[in-house]
Order: C-alpha cells, then sequence, then structure tokens
C-alpha cells in the first residue's frame, strides 16, 4: 500500500503538499516497480537511490520517498511510531544503537541503488554491525521487493560484513565491493563547485609537459589521469577513473576547486569544440553528470588572484646555531 503525505510528515520534510495530489512518502508491504523507484529516487553522484525499511517484528518492508524523508529514523519516527519529531531525536543515540547494534533489532536499514540499467546493489550504513544471518536475512527479504528487472547485488559497508560475506555462498547473496563499484561509473563528484575558466585538454602526458609553461591559473584540466605535479588551476576534470584519495582531489579540496571524473568528457569536448575555450564548469554531487557549457570570457574577470600576485616567501632556516643541549 502508499502510505499517503499528512501533516506531520510535511512538516519534518519541508516539503509543500498539493490538496489534489497528496504525496505518496512510501510503499509498504509491496514490490517496488522500477517506476515507483525512480519516483521515490534521490541522488548521489549520479546514482538514484531509495531508503529501505524492513520491520522485522511485523515482516513489512517500507520503500521511502527520498523529497519526503531524509532518513531513515525521521521516517520511522513519525510513520511507523507516530511521535512528534522533534521529541524523538531527543533521545536518537539510543535508537541508532537499537538499529546499528542490537543483533534481536527490529528495523533493518539500507539503501537500494540503481547502477546504470545493469543492477541494483543494497548496502548498510559503515557502524551496522550485522552478522552473516541478519545478511541473509535483510538481502533475502529485499530482494523478494524489487522489480526482478535488474539483480539485487549486496555491497559491504564494512570490514566486518566483508568478513561476513566471504563465508557467504555468492549464488545465495551476489555481491559488489567498493573498488569495482567505482570502476563501474560514468561520473563521480570528487570535490564539488562550479567556475568560469578556459578549458585545456591534454591527451597524453607529453602533451602536457610540453604545454606546462602556457598553464595558467584559471585553466581547468582535463586529462585522463590529471597528474600530481599540476600547478594551481581553477579545476580538474578526470577522464579515467582515478580514486578520491589521489593526490589531485587533495589539492582540489584544499584549493576549493571543482574535480569530478566523467568518463566520455573527452569525446564531448572534441565534439562541441570546447578545447580552448571559456566554459562554466560545475560538479554537482546530486547531478548525473557534470555542467559543461561554452561561454564568452568574463568582462569583470580579475587579471590574477591574491594567491598568484603574492606569493609566500620563507626565510632560509637557521642550521648552524642550536641552543639545545645534547643528551650527554
Amino acid at each position: 500500500m502508499f502510505a499517503k503525505e499528512n501533516s506531520s510528515a510535511s512538516k519534518a520534510s519541508g516539503q509543500a503538499e498539493s490538496l489534489n495530489q497528496p504525496i505518496a512518502v512510501s510503499i509498504v508491504g509491496e514490490r517496488l516497480t522500477l517506476e515507483t523507484f525512480h519516483q521515490f529516487a534521490g541522488v548521489l553522484a549520479g546514482c538514484p537511490y531509495v531508503k529501505v525499511i524492513v520491520d522485522r517484528q511485523k515482516s513489512q518492508i517500507h520503500f521511502v520517498n527520498n523529497a519526503s524523508y531524509q532518513f531513515h529514523s525521521d521516517y520511522i519516527a513519525v510513520e511507523i511510531f507516530h511521535e512528534v519529531l522533534e521529541k524523538f531525536l531527543a533521545n536518537i543515540t539510543k535508537f541508532n544503537q537499537s538499529v546499528y547494534e542490537d543483533p534481536e533489532r527490529r528495523f533493518f536499514l539500507g539503501i537500494v541503488a540503481l547502477h546504470g540499467k545493469e543492477f541494483f546493489t543494497l548496502e548498510t550504513v559503515e557502524v551496522d554491525t550485522m552478522d552473516a544471518e541478519m545478511l541473509k536475512f535483510f538481502y533475502g527479504f529485499v530482494k523478494k521487493q524489487l522489480d526482478p528487472v535488474f539483480p539485487l547485488v549486496f555491497k559491504p559497508a564494512n570490514h566486518l560484513q566483508e568478513s561476513f560475506i566471504a563465508e557467504i555462498d555468492p549464488a545465495e547473496i551476489p555481491r559488489i565491493f567498493s573498488h569495482q563499484l567505482f570502476a563501474s561509473s560514468n561520473y563521480f563528484a570528487l570535490n564539488k563547485g562550479s567556475t568560469k575558466g578556459r578549458l585545456r585538454l591534454f591527451r597524453s602526458d607529453e602533451e602536457y609537459r610540453g604545454n606546462f609553461q602556457t598553464i595558467a591559473w584559471f585553466d581547468i584540466l582535463t586529462m585522463d589521469r590529471v597528474p600530481d605535479d599540476i600547478p594551481r588551476v581553477s579545476g580538474i576534470i578526470n577522464a579515467k577513473h582515478t580514486t578520491p584519495l589521489s593526490h589531485t582531489n587533495v589539492l582540489a579540496n584544499g584549493w576549493h576547486i571543482p574535480h569530478a571524473i566523467q568518463i566520455g568528457v573527452t569525446e564531448l569536448i572534441e565534439k562541441e569544440q570546447l578545447n580552448g575555450q571559456w566554459v562554466e564548469y560545475r560538479v554537482d554531487a546530486d547531478a548525473p553528470r557534470i555542467h559543461l557549457a561554452k561561454i564568452e570570457k568574463p568582462a569583470d574577470f580579475p587579471q590574477q588572484p591574491p594567491w598568484n600576485t603574492q606569493p609566500i616567501k620563507l626565510e632560509e632556516p637557521d642550521t648552524f646555531h642550536n641552543p639545545i643541549e645534547a643528551l650527554s
């Protein structure tokens, strides 16, 4: 059945409700069709997902509309316990322990995500301590209530789950690990933000090295994998997969510039003839891909930012005078 939005839920979610077309906040005890999945889904790093709750006490499943409730706990408080949300949140620590640590827990919480048009994944939060039997129960219950058009695979959320899943037959619980899943996506928002600058596409490391002196602070660099020794620029786009912990992403985070992985961006740049052109570049974690659009060079664009015109100079360290006494 569909659960309709009530006044408490509307207050919790901050969503406007039409009197003629009430919003369904969830599907309870029924199979989630692909159509409803997309209606309920939120998007993270280009991947649509729906929150799922299994109530073991009532042997019942809830698929939650992302537009109505941001957190599993809010939905449970309002729709299942019928409590005032503010009062419920005052004891949220105790509730979290009951759903993530208690082996006799009533509620199993997770997220079902759709990856391309290939498969669903089921995962929990990183702190969840489900054991092997609990994982089997959760996976089996959710699988029966999903549209069978795509297979469901389990994604371990922590090392404990990885150790449990290793002892379970893959035929019983198919699985995929984070590093495998990461490589299957065409878009990852590594550091969100937006900028305007000159797009520079380098097709090889040799081409990059040969043009290194021409790279300016307002450039947006695009390569298969942008190297670690880049000067400070305004944006970074990797055309092939790299890790979120790469040095370039650490730089992007520190410089507060947009950085993303976008498979196929080289072909897009060549097709739209964007190389060397001024563009608007935006990375949004909730978008399905990067935003890249040609613009005119802004008339009010600054000549140079402060960090480029006022380099930091460090005095030569004193390596001779040492007032510290020897240990003897």
